[in-house]
């Protein structure tokens, strides 16, 4: 098993025993590291910042989901992606997420008129952890 810098707590690196998990506990699973990743890819886009604990975590989800791709397969795994996609909308509306989409950063504009010497960053790729295109720039 590949080591990777765990960006959560402690507990989170301990693996449990004894705990017949299903492939639907582990959908649910996929499905809630895709909603972590993407949520944390829209909040880094529509605010034009990233930082490392966000780097570390989408190493970490996309370690997660090489382990649990070959158990799901990809329909499984697309699904969980397209659950995660939805909820993230929900909870930010439509237009924001259409920005996030189309990889604009309206919140980091509004903020950068605030502070006098921020400089825009360009906005990091952000690989969706199933299929490989950037969740930014939206689906083709």
């Amino acid at each position: 098993m590949e080591t990777t810098l765990n960006p959560l707590s402690k507990e989170s690196a301990v693996l449990v025993t004894g705990y017949p998990l299903t492939r639907e506990e582990l959908r649910i699973l996929a499905a809630h590291w895709a909603t972590v990743y993407i949520d944390a890819s829209a909040a880094a886009t529509l605010l034009n910042s990233i930082g490392s604990t966000d780097l570390r975590l989408f190493e970490y989800v996309a370690a997660r989901y090489r382990l649990m791709k070959p158990i799901l397969g990809d329909e499984a795994m697309t699904e969980a992606v397209r659950e995660a996609e939805a909820r993230v909308r929900d909870r930010i509306g439509d237009e924001l997420y259409a920005a996030f989409q189309r990889g604009e950063s309206p919140l980091g504009d509004e903020a950068e008129g605030v502070c006098v010497e921020t400089v825009p960053t360009p906005r990091p790729a952000c690989p969706c952890v199933v299929c490989g295109q950037d969740v930014a720039a939206g689906r083709t």
